[in-house]
This record gives C-alpha cells, structure tokens and sequence, in this order.
C-alpha cells in the first residue's frame, strides 16, 4: 500500500471516530457525564451534561432515573450557577411528570446533602409549574390590616 492510501485510510477512520464520538444518544451521555463526575473530569460532565439539559427533545427520550441522575450531576458541578440549577429543575419537572413517586425513589438514595439539594429543586420546580389560579390569594381585609 502506498503512503496516499495510509492517509485516506487513517484520516476516513479518524472522521469516522469523530462522527461516532459526537452521534451519541442522550442516555449515553447522561451515562457519561455520571462517569466524568465520578473520575473528578467536572469539564466534560458539565459538557455531557448541558447537551442533554438543555434540549428538550433529548430530555424526553430518557428515564425518570436519567433525569434525575442528570440533575443530579448538574446540582453536583463544583462551578455551581443559576444555569446548573435552572437545568437540573428543568430535568426534574420532566421526571416528575413521568413519575412523582420514581423521582421520591431517587432522592432517597442520595447522599443526605444531594438528596437536600435535589429536593429543595424538586420542589421549587413543581412551585413554578403550578397553574397561577391554584395559589391562595390572601383575603385584601387582612392585607389591610398588615399595613
């Protein structure tokens, strides 16, 4: 083989590991963020991890865990920002409504300081879902009296 041929042969299987590289589906680089967490490479977790946040189509394709071990990762980011939070209640909001009960699952095996955390994002999530009709309006007599 000459040395021509080398070269396309290697540069066509180099595109083709590039392309393999970056078709991955959204649970494997859920699966991979988890992984770069785990090995303390917090750069590529929160790459891994704002590709699948932050596009919806790729966030329904995953499981109620996936969400939440998503979330989780991105609440866990060293570099804490409203963006990580913002994305980790995004994550939530889209498990909890696939199952309220599986996303309690979840948090319950965190560590106590995950499980405060992903709670306290739980539930300001499902606040601002809540329709606006549903929240109490405070009576304007007992307003009055308050001034």
């Amino acid at each position: 083989m000459r040395l021509p041929h080398i070269l396309t042969a290697l540069t066509g299987a180099a595109v083709m590991l590039l392309l393999a590289a970056c078709g991955a589906s959204p649970a494997e680089k859920v699966a991979r963020a988890t992984e770069a967490m785990r090995l303390d490479d917090f750069e590529s977790a929160q790459r891994y991890s704002h590709e699948v946040a932050g596009d919806s189509a790729s966030l329904g394709t995953l499981s109620v865990s996936q969400l939440c071990e998503l979330a989780n990762v991105l609440v866990r980011l060293p570099e804490s920002s409203d963006v990580n939070d913002g994305l980790a209640v995004k994550c939530l909001n889209k498990a909890r409504s696939i199952s309220v009960d599986s996303v309690e699952a979840f948090l319950s095996t965190c560590s106590p300081d995950e499980a405060m955390r992903l709670s306290t994002l739980n539930q300001v999530g499902a606040y601002l879902e809540m329709p606006r009709g549903d929240l109490m309006v405070e009576d304007e007599e007992y307003i009055d009296t308050i001034h």
